[in-house]
Formats: C-alpha cells, sequence, structure tokens
C-alpha cells in the first residue's frame, strides 16, 4: 500500500509478490493471501478515492474510453453488445457444443503436460496443441460473435491464459516451488534406478519375475 511501483496501482494475491509462499505454493496459502492482501488493498485502494475523488472518476472516464476504441478497432462492437454476449446469454447449440469440446480437450492438455512434474517433451506439446485450440478459440469467436455464448467466452480466455503458462513454463529451466522440471535424461535414469530397486526388492524376497 505504499505505492511504491505505480501510482493507483493496486495488487492482491499472487500477482502483488509478496513473496508470502516462500519457495513452496500452497493453495490454502494462496487463499488466505488473497483474502488478507485483498481486504488491506481495498481498504487502500477506498482511502486514495476519498482523497482523490476528482482524479479518479476522470481517470475512470478515459480508461472506459480507451476500452470502447479498443473493442471498436477489434470489430467487437459496443460494450453493450459484448455485454449480450457474454453476460449469460446461451450460444447456438453447434457453438456451445464445440466450445465445450474444446475446453475439455484444453484442461486435459494442462492436467497431464502442464501439471505439477514437468518435461520439456510434454511442454511442447503442450505449446502446439494449445497454439491449434487458441486459433480454433479465436475462429469460433469471429464467425460466431454474436451466437457463441460464454462457453467460446470462457474456451478463448482460457486458451491464451493456458498457452501463456505453457510457454513460460517451457522456458524455464529451474525447479521452484511445487512444480518440478524433469529433463529426459534424468527421467530416463529414474526410470532405470527404480526397475533396479525393483528388480533388487524381488531377488532379496527370492522370486524370479519375468521382466518385458
Amino acid at each position: 500500500n505504499d505505492g511504491g511501483w505505480v501510482r493507483n496501482l493496486y495488487a492482491a494475491g499472487e500477482a502483488a509478490r509478496t513473496g508470502l509462499h516462500g519457495g513452496n505454493r500452497l493453495a490454502s496459502t494462496s487463499l488466505l493471501e488473497g483474502l488478507v492482501f485483498g481486504s488491506s488493498a481495498g481498504e487502500t485502494a477506498a482511502g486514495a478515492v476519498e482523497d482523490n475523488a476528482d482524479e479518479v472518476a476522470e481517470a475512470a472516464a478515459e480508461a472506459r474510453s480507451a476500452i470502447e476504441r479498443r473493442l471498436s478497432r477489434s470489430g467487437c462492437g459496443s460494450s453493450e453488445t459484448d455485454s449480450s454476449v457474454v453476460g449469460g446469454v446461451d450460444g447456438d447449440e453447434e457453438a456451445v457444443r464445440e466450445a465445450t469440446v474444446l475446453l475439455s480437450h484444453l484442461k486435459s492438455i494442462m492436467w497431464d503436460n502442464v501439471g505439477v512434474v514437468r518435461t520439456p517433451s510434454k511442454l511442447s506439446a503442450a505449446v502446439s496443441d494449445l497454439a491449434a485450440i487458441r486459433e480454433e478459440a479465436d475462429r469460433l469467436w469471429e464467425d460466431r460473435r454474436g451466437s457463441a455464448g460464454v462457453e467460446a467466452v470462457a474456451l478463448r480466455d482460457a486458451a491464451y491464459a493456458g498457452l501463456a503458462v505453457a510457454e513460460a513454463a517451457l522456458a524455464n529451466r529451474v525447479s521452484g516451488g511445487a512444480h518440478y522440471i524433469v529433463l529426459e535424461e534424468e527421467e530416463g535414469e529414474e526410470k532405470n534406478d527404480s526397475r533396479k530397486e525393483m528388480e533388487s526388492d524381488d531377488e532379496d524376497e527370492g522370486l524370479v519375475v519375468a521382466r518385458g
């Protein structure tokens, strides 16, 4: 709340990079961080609004105008049109079905390839697959903007966010927190060591096991 970085910009939760997690991120800690620091940031922001009401109102008007211009350039129309699309109106059945299938596939990719234990090969595959899904999400949104429904919006947002996470993870070669990077050669060595341990245990127990 000292405003040391960007004036009138407040952050809470992990975006604030408080260092509260230490070397390991825990979901329970993250929830508490959002509540505690979110409350603090909210109280500070509210105080800033009270002290600078005219300036805040002017900044809000400028931000609203900038958003409208951006939406107009991207062909999304006015905010009223967009709100009718994203505000809970159901899309046509085909668009909803396609978006739902793609989103389910996206979730599987993130779970299988961008999970806690990561390898470069799986991350590369995830980046490629997620990029393709993002293209499909953009196409679905552009082709059916007036009837895409919230499912298409959720897919588009998830595709962009998922691809950003996968690309960042692929560029990272340092294990930190709960996420662990396993290089392919290390993964092979771990499997060989594990297999040798199993065979040794079998021999100690007097078992004869045929392994393919």
